[in-house]
């Protein structure tokens, strides 16, 4: 991966669910030319190509009216009359590089409490992102990547998992804690485990960070997450 140039890298990350939508995960895409988006059971992301009159013109004919996808890239710039925005903000995305892998927690330090979610653990998802908030999850976002899941008592606690997937890359996302669980280092466990698991895939791990989530970036930078840009999200509804 190091010797592929820089701009093919930056590439990737500055409009990272294009990527993963035309590569990896082209079996979960609805396609519409220019304009991309996940089936509407499995995540809100949609894509533009580049955000261009054409691209936005193929946006507006993939998406019903009434049906509402978000945005996230370097930069999205002015939305066309056919969309309302629901809401804006901006991102801080991050990467792991290989010489700071010794800041991740050990993954042994969660054995036996850990394991792979599945399509019977979806409701528990729903009951866990009710209070810990992470950001959107539907019925199939776990057919994205590898969910994980910590569990005490038979209670599901914490979880992380992988959503988009690029060439040399993967995104760790849906990092959540119980407020019940709270305090036990738990966010930076699974946070290791699932961006142990990328690296032995031969991918960095990243993510996205909310500007103003201080919490959360002090995690992250503490488990070896440098932010490498700045991108920009946008929650629309086709009007």
């Amino acid at each position: 991966m190091n010797d592929k140039p820089a701009n093919q890298l930056a590439n990737q990350l500055a409009n990272p669910v294009w990527y993963s939508l035309r590569r990896h995960h082209r079996h979960l895409m609805v396609d519409g030319g220019r304009a991309v988006r996940y089936h509407p059971d499995v995540s809100v992301w949609a894509a533009l190509e580049s955000a261009d009159d054409e691209a936005w013109t193929d946006l507006a004919e993939l998406v019903p009216r009434g049906d509402e996808v978000a945005l996230f890239r370097s930069e999205i710039g002015p939305v066309p009359g056919d969309f309302e925005v629901v809401g804006r903000d901006m991102g801080v995305q991050m990467v792991l590089e290989p010489d700071r892998i010794g800041c991740l927690v050990e993954p042994d330090a969660g054995a036996g409490a850990i394991r792979q979610l599945v399509e019977r653990d979806v409701e528990a998802i729903f009951e866990l992102h009710a209070v810990a908030k992470p950001g959107p999850f539907r019925r199939r976002t776990i057919e994205m990547g590898r969910y994980l899941g910590y569990f005490d008592n038979g209670r599901l606690v914490a979880m992380a998992g992988e959503r988009l997937r690029l060439d040399d890359f993967t995104e760790i996302s849906a990092v959540s804690t119980h407020p019940d669980a709270a305090g036990r280092g738990l966010g930076a466990l699974m946070s290791s485990v699932v961006a142990h698991g990328i690296l032995a895939d031969g991918r960095l791990p990243m993510l996205h960070c909310a500007v103003g989530n201080e919490r959360a970036y002090r995690l992250y930078e503490r488990l070896g997450f440098e932010p490498v840009a700045q991108v920009e999200y946008a929650k629309l509804l086709r009007r």
